[in-house]
């Protein structure tokens, strides 16, 4: 059986969507925290594939502020234009 061409235009199309969009997160760790503490957490978010762009403190705790590009199999699709 092959998917209905409705389903494969619309999957096409979520896929694109992905190429220009990105996903944010804000991440708080506790002001008091230790700087090896506040490594560990944005090592984690690395390897997630966040990319944090800044950091702020708010009241009592730190701030974290990261985005990404959501996963499309476009991505895997070598260029074919230099």
């Amino acid at each position: 059986m092959t998917p209905s061409k409705d389903k494969v235009s619309g999957l096409a199309g979520d896929e694109i969507e992905k190429l220009h969009a990105l996903e944010y997160r804000v991440e708080e760790i506790p002001w008091s925290s230790e700087i090896d503490e506040l490594n560990q957490r944005l090592a984690e978010l690395g390897r997630d594939r966040w990319d944090c762009f800044h950091l702020e403190r708010a009241f009592d705790v730190n701030r974290i502020y990261c985005k990404r590009r959501p996963k499309s199999y476009l991505r895997y699709i070598p260029r074919v234009f230099p």
